[in-house]
Formats: structure tokens, sequence, C-alpha cells
């Protein structure tokens, strides 16, 4: 059994493969920029202050330019490695789950995003675009 470097909780081996060793829930708690910056080394917990209904967050704001480059690399259609992967993951389930968006069965988007390869993220976006949710 493993356990969240954040919270402590623990974490099944399906998802320590994919997230590493932070728990589907204080990943779903952290901004982008702790995303970005978070260190599993480091087990310091991360304080989430973001305001609860303000809009998600938007990649061309992300100071460090690391964002940038995975979106661009996905619209290009250049693979993405598998930390690219997983923060693009990060970053759209964070857009379907905010409660500032709407979007019909959230929960079933969020974990079909968790778990999706690059080519299905494509036709995920194209779904979000459908219903007016534009992360790009």
């Amino acid at each position: 059994m493993t356990y969240c470097v954040r919270c402590g909780g623990s974490i099944s081996e399906e998802d320590e493969d994919v997230y590493g060793r932070i728990c589907v829930k204080c990943l779903k708690s952290m901004t982008l920029d702790e995303l970005w910056n978070f260190d599993e080394e480091e087990s310091e917990p991360i304080k989430n202050d973001r305001a609860k209904m303000t809009p998600p967050l938007f990649w061309m704001h992300e100071e460090s330019g690391r964002m940038k480059e995975i979106v661009m690399k996905f619209l290009e259609e250049k693979p993405l490695n598998e930390n690219e992967l997983k923060t693009f993951r990060a970053y759209l389930a964070q857009w379907v789950s905010d409660p500032v968006i709407y979007f019909p069965d959230k929960k079933l988007m969020v974990k079909t995003i968790e778990t999706a390869s690059q080519e299905l993220l494509h036709d995920i976006l194209d779904e979000l675009l459908e219903h007016g949710i534009d992360p790009l």
C-alpha cells in the first residue's frame, strides 16, 4: 500500500501508476501552480488558497512556460511524455470539475480524462468545445 505524500491517504496501485505518490483527491484540489511546483520528495503539505468560485486556471497565465510547451506539443500533435500527459490531463480535469463550469456528468468526464490517451484527449477537447468549454 502506498500513501499520499500530501495528505497521508491511501493510494491504489492503479492511481499510483498514473499520478505518482499523490492521491486523486489531493490532485483535484491543487491549483495548476501547485501541480507544476509539487515535488513528491518534499512531503510538506501544500495549502490550496484558491477561491472556490473562480473560473478555472488558464494555461497562458502559468509563469514557468512549462504548460505552454505542453499545450503547443499537444496542438502540434507531437507525443507528450508521461509527465507532460499527466499535467495535461490534470489541466483538463480542473476545467471540467470546476464549480463555475457546467458540464453534464462531470464525474464521468473527469474519470475519462484521468486515464485518457493523448489521442482520446483530442476527442475529449472536441466534446468540451461542443458544450462551450474552451480550455485551450
